[in-house]
């Protein structure tokens, strides 16, 4: 690898980790960190490609689990929005019609959730016997949905950024 991509790496690294150690003080910004997180991950994967990003991630879960063990706060990180960076990149990059775009991601996004559903509980409800399960999985899809418009968002502005600083 050469510095800068260790540079940046290190740099999106610390980033990620000091937003993951910054929601577990704050209860109210813990999704839109992770989705901040979620947006380096894809942002680096635009820069240096899919190869290099995946170590970027592989490091980061490692430095979670040495930090935070198997709390709620790194299992969420590791198992769903890590892993959905790569997912949406290359959802996006193959162009589906909106409909099936969506479709595929809210799949993903509920198989996720259904092995996260404890965690994901402890860590946005602060309660581990949720007697909701319909209701708050519908409130997950729908925060899902706005997070992943968000990012879409931010990505499309940081790409067009991007090619006009570059000509």
């Amino acid at each position: 690898m050469k510095y800068k991509n260790i540079i940046f790496g290190s740099i999106f690294i610390f980033l990620t980790l000091l937003a993951i150690g910054i929601s577990n003080s704050f209860y109210f910004s813990k999704l839109i960190l992770y989705g901040f997180c979620c947006l380096l991950l894809m942002i680096y994967i635009c820069v240096f490609g899919y190869k290099k990003s995946l170590i970027i991630y592989g490091l980061n879960s490692l430095i979670l689990l040495l930090s935070f063990h198997l709390s709620p706060t790194s299992l969420v990180y590791i198992l769903l929005f890590g892993p959905y960076a790569f997912f949406k990149y290359f959802i996006e990059e193959k162009s589906f019609k909106l409909r099936d775009e969506t479709l595929i991601k809210l799949s993903y996004f509920n198989l996720s959730l259904l092995l996260l559903y404890k965690p994901m509980n402890e860590l946005l409800l602060n309660k581990s016997d949720v007697n909701l399960f319909v209701l708050s999985i519908i409130l997950y899809n729908l925060v899902f949905i706005g997070i992943d418009y968000l990012l879409t968002c931010s990505l499309t502005y940081i790409e067009r950024f991007a090619k006009d600083k570059l000509k």
